[in-house]
């Protein structure tokens, strides 16, 4: 019977992913002519790489403002790049290697993006270290046993090696910039669980060890980059050196900020103990802006665009909630990117900034208002079309730029799922490990009560336009469901008489058409991007819209961190 719970929540997490990430003003209009990016490139083309700090979604809070809190925003707007990021969450260098070998497939692209970008920037080796029993490492760590990471070490080495000998293939001439690792581990670090604690303990380790514990790790895995830089770099018979990729030394800075500013440092990380925040990604852009401007790859005025993210987001963010008139002169009189973004997180300092969505319908649109109807959805791997009604399923993208996707669990499945939680009263919370996404739900929700589930159901709507019908949230057993959470933070099923005869989740939103075009084949693919944009902006959640022989119409999403697909076809 869990199963079937199992497929409600994989019902709403997979509309839950077409996440709302801006907006911009209402111009819309007819899809263009096809024109390839690559053929009429006029703007340098930088292309982010690797894990889940380079993709920018577990960290930056509100979600909703990822463009101008992520490096990868930050750093493609204020340049006047064209950007695309292709980082994915959970990738190691084993998985981004093989990641980077795809040929081109519908509008991803990762082979033509490689192929044609003038700078790859690349995130990586972090996952290799986490990705262990943490206990066990830091416990031989700390009794001088460092096989494993070594271990580690040698097989990240090898697959970044294979990784840049597959970027070379594609592209000699790009500018590749990688990244050192940095310490994100305080006192409270949740990476030291709780069998590591009592362990260290037990060796006369205290929490204030654990950063410097946790440090000669980092500083070993680093060491692959360093050794890389010494052993690729090619000299050539007039002495010119050349360099496998160029390395911006992020564990050094943060460093930096652990010794001088602790209070400071304390701030930069989310509650996984492991992602930047707002600041933390600020800082990484700061290092790779200057990284661009010593290799002369930088726009201009990227000062002055800075600044101005900043004063837009203040007036979007805070101007309704405190004077930000100091603030913006603060940021008006910064002479740097340091100085803009410690007066702008000093002075925004708890403030809780809200999750808006905010659709002005900007961009190029469907000439026509066409409705597709579901014919894949898949999450990690489990296919749940079998549970959705596909008569009242479908997404339909209007001439006017808005989009609605609406997915009804149908009549088998919802009676399953109410055997289920008659039989089972099920603990989600603990049954199904929802404690997995507690770091997160602040990120998502910043302006919700956490302890009040019904103010995070408003979050849904209000951030990311997504609501759910079929529930009755003032019948007694939504009362009771809603008080326990208070009390426990747990979501415990007592009964189904919360739920109506159908459960529908709907996601209400805008989206915007460009074109792409293969290196390999030609091929032109239409991007149908949900709810891009501050500024330039490429958003996370994108279809593949393609027309067959007898005119049916299709569009097709992949997002790789949850191995979910989802297709539809017209009509």
């Amino acid at each position: 019977m869990k199963k079937a719970i199992v497929i409600l929540l994989i019902c709403i997490l997979s509309m839950v992913l077409f996440v709302s990430l801006s907006a911009c003003e209402d111009t819309p209009i007819e899809v263009p002519a096809s024109e390839s990016p690559a053929e009429v490139k006029s703007k340098p083309l930088v292309l982010f790489l690797g894990d889940s700090i380079a993709e920018g979604v577990a960290g930056p809070t509100p979600l909703t403002e990822r463009e101008s809190y992520a490096y990868y925003g930050i750093i493609g707007n204020i340049n006047d790049y064209e950007y695309y990021d292709r980082g994915v969450s959970g990738a190691t260098t084993g998985t981004f290697s093989r990641y980077i070998m795809r040929e081109d497939d519908g509008i991803d692209m990762v082979e033509t993006l490689i192929a044609t970008a003038d700078v790859i920037h690349i995130s990586i080796i972090g996952n290799d270290l986490l990705n262990t029993d943490h206990s066990t490492m830091m416990l031989n760590a700390a009794d001088g046993d460092l096989t494993y990471v070594l271990n580690t070490k040698a097989r990240a080495k090898a697959n970044i090696i294979k990784a840049l000998e597959r970027i070379r293939e594609l592209n000699p001439d790009a500018t590749v910039i990688m990244q050192t690792l940095y310490n994100p581990a305080n006192e409270n670090s949740p990476l030291f669980p709780r069998r590591a604690r009592a362990g260290l303990a037990a060796r006369g380790y205290t929490s204030a060890n654990y950063h410097d514990l946790l440090d000669d790790l980092i500083r070993m895995m680093n060491e692959v980059f360093y050794e890389l830089l010494e052993e690729l770099t090619v000299t050539a018979e007039d002495g010119t050196k050349t360099a496998p990729f160029e390395l911006i030394d992020v564990y050094g800075e943060i460093e930096k900020v652990y010794n001088e500013d602790k209070p400071r440092y304390d701030t930069l990380f989310c509650e996984d103990g492991i992602h930047p925040f707002n600041e933390g990604h600020a800082i990484i852009a700061e290092l790779l802006q200057k990284k661009l401007e010593e290799l002369g790859l930088s726009g201009e005025n990227t000062l002055a665009k800075y600044k101005d993210i900043r004063l837009t987001q203040l007036d979007r963010l805070y101007a309704e909630k405190t004077d930000v008139a100091p603030i913006r002169a603060e940021i008006a009189a910064a002479t740097d990117m340091r100085a803009v973004t410690e007066a702008y997180f000093d002075g925004t300092k708890g403030i809780v900034a809200d999750a808006k969505l905010t659709l002005n319908y900007e961009g190029e649109h469907f000439a026509e208002t066409t409705e597709y109807k579901f014919m894949e959805v898949t999450v990690m791997d489990m296919d749940i079309l079998a549970a959705i009604d596909q008569t009242k399923s479908s997404i339909v993208f209007r001439a006017d730029g808005s989009v609605e996707a609406r997915m009804t669990v149908n009549e088998l499945t919802m009676y399953v799922i109410k055997l289920a939680i008659s039989r089972e009263k099920p603990n989600l919370t603990d049954d199904y490990q929802l404690r997995m996404i507690d770091p997160y739900i602040h990120n998502l929700f910043p302006q919700a009560d956490l302890r009040d589930l019904m103010s995070i159901i408003k979050g849904f709507e209000d951030g990311y336009g997504i609501t759910f019908e079929g529930i009755d949230y003032e019948s007694e057993s939504a009362e009771t469901i809603l008080s326990t959470y208070r009390e426990t933070g747990k979501i415990l099923l007592q009964d189904y008489d919360f739920l109506g005869k159908e459960l529908t989740i709907v996601y209400r939103g805008q989206y915007r058409l460009d074109t792409m075009t293969s290196r390999k084949t030609g091929e032109t693919y239409t991007a149908v991007y949900l709810n891009a944009g501050i500024d330039k902006s490429e958003s996370y959640v994108r279809f593949t819209y393609s027309e067959g022989e007898n005119g049916e119409k299709s569009v097709r999403l992949l997002i790789d961190v949850a191995e979910a697909v989802i297709e539809a076809h017209s009509a």
